[in-house]
């Protein structure tokens, strides 16, 4: 059953019918509403939370909630009430029902079936009017005259309808079925919370590098997008950040949690600030907000500045293990950020997962220098950011020598020579990795450099001066223990 309400309406096109007010039925209970909050999860579900003033008796069992979200999962809803007077009845859902009859003009002619309509022909400037009954809109319009039956409409013709059919609405309607209500009018406050798709947000963040004083500005914002089909007009908005599990269209127990959360929570003007919420972290926005339908909103997180940070330049390599020959190859250095996330740095707090664009400044001017991904970082870690690869610190890599031992050995050596044509001193990291196999042996037995040696990786820190260049030398030697692989050495 929907809401029962007969409203009269002009003569207008069922093509531009449209309402921009909600339809209530007559003899509904007034409700104000209150306290209106939405938690908005990452993985695009969201659990809205209300509470609703109602004036109850006997003779009202059904109560309608409009104004809810088309996504709305009913499963979900919890309602309850508590009425406003000590010693009054609790009332006890025994039914919920949600209509998703939404008013359209081809709805407007599916629920006017067998319904008098009027038809309005224009035809030379002139409108003639005449009544007719629509039969059927199966596969198309057929209506019937006082002296004929018609298929669709004439050219130039429209229809008008006297009132809205009963069981459309402009907004989906919620309605629950009551039972222990009071004798006389007695008010109450229900607490309503339900979820639904189509509300996601993520983190974004902007950083502003300083090369000069080797730190940085760090803004982050959610991105909250809304395509519910309905707006949140003032909402109180709490964001939790993980990843959480749905399954069959249900919520976890995070869900309870969370309402008593929602329903609790005092804001306060200061940036959001997360709390922890079980495996998840729960950001509360400061001030409401308005969520309107199809529309991107970004809300401040925080804005923090002078975090220290430190630039590397790294070459990652796989160390061959067979016979190069005599061929180089040039690589250009991979460029990191790295900064900690704690409370010496100005920040200390979980970073939620999301991505981050990199801008340089310098000499006023604002230049993009790229974007990664920052994983979701509890606090004491630190974020390491790839925003690409250098241009002016380079890598040559030669194999100088291959020498087979027996048919289980071989050595091998190569020459690297890391250059740096800026300006300035750069450090470079060089990390070689070498033959991961549970059935090979490696060992370094010459380098002119030593490096730190990190399971099947070596690493070599480089300081090099502006314009100069760097050279590592090292001989390695592999042991193998399966057949398959002793083929290498022939080829």
């Amino acid at each position: 059953m929907t809401i029962p309400f007969k409203k009269e309406l002009p003569i207008i096109l069922a093509s531009t019918l449209a309402l921009t007010a909600p339809l209530m039925a007559t003899e509904k209970p007034v409700e104000n509403l209150n306290r209106s909050t939405i938690t908005i999860y990452q993985g695009g579900v969201a659990l809205v939370t209300e509470a609703r003033d109602f004036e109850l008796n006997r003779d009202q069992r059904q109560l309608f909630l409009p104004n809810v979200a088309p996504e709305t999962m009913m499963e979900s809803l919890m309602i309850s009430f508590q009425p406003k007077e000590n010693d009054k009845l609790t009332p006890i859902v025994t039914e919920k029902k949600l209509n998703r009859n939404l008013l359209s003009p081809q709805a407007m002619i599916e629920y006017s079936v067998g319904e008098e309509v009027t038809v309005i022909s224009s035809f030379n400037g002139r409108e003639k009017q005449e009544k007719a009954t629509i039969l059927s809109n199966n596969g198309g319009l057929l209506l019937q005259y006082k002296d004929r039956i018609e298929l669709n409409l004439p050219e130039n013709a429209r229809l008008a309808f006297k009132t809205i059919p009963d069981g459309l609405n402009n907004t989906p309607v919620l309605s629950v079925i009551l039972k222990n209500l009071p004798e006389t009018v007695t008010q109450y406050r229900a607490d309503l919370s339900y979820l639904t798709r189509g509300i996601s947000w993520n983190a974004d963040y902007i950083a502003k590098l300083d090369d000069e004083t080797k730190t940085l500005k760090l803004e982050g914002w959610a991105t909250l997008n809304n395509s519910s089909g309905m707006d949140y007009q003032n909402f109180n908005i709490n964001l939790i950040a993980g990843d959480l599990n749905m399954v069959n269209r249900t919520m976890p127990q995070l869900r309870q949690k969370m309402m008593g959360l929602a329903a609790d929570m005092a804001y306060e003007s200061a940036p959001a600030a997360a709390t922890s919420l079980g495996d998840y972290y729960l950001y509360k926005i400061a001030d409401s907000s308005t969520l309107s339908d199809k529309e991107q909103t970004q809300i401040s997180l925080f804005q923090k500045d002078a975090i220290p940070f430190t630039k590397n330049y790294t070459f990652a390599n796989h160390s061959p293990n067979y016979r190069m020959g005599e061929s180089s190859n040039f690589q250009n250095a991979a460029v990191t950020v790295h900064f900690k996330n704690e409370e010496a740095s100005h920040l200390g707090f979980p970073l939620p997962d999301g991505v981050i664009r990199l801008y340089a400044q310098e000499d006023q001017q604002t230049t993009f220098i790229g974007e990664d991904r920052i994983p979701a970082t509890p606090n004491k870690q630190e974020v390491m950011l790839n925003i690409g690869n250098a241009f002016d610190i380079t890598m040559k890599r030669e194999q100088t020598q291959f020498s087979t031992i027996n048919e289980d050995e071989w050595e091998i050596s190569y020459k690297l020579t890391v250059s740096n044509g800026k300006n300035e001193p750069a450090t470079a990291l060089v990390k070689e990795s070498f033959y991961p196999n549970s059935d090979t042996n490696w060992e370094i037995i010459q380098k002119n450099v030593a490096p730190k040696v990190i399971g099947d990786t070596a690493i070599w820190e480089l300081n090099i001066p502006a314009e100069s260049e760097k050279t590592i030398t090292y001989s390695v030697r592999y042991t193998i223990f399966n057949e398959t692989q002793k083929e290498r050495l022939t080829q």
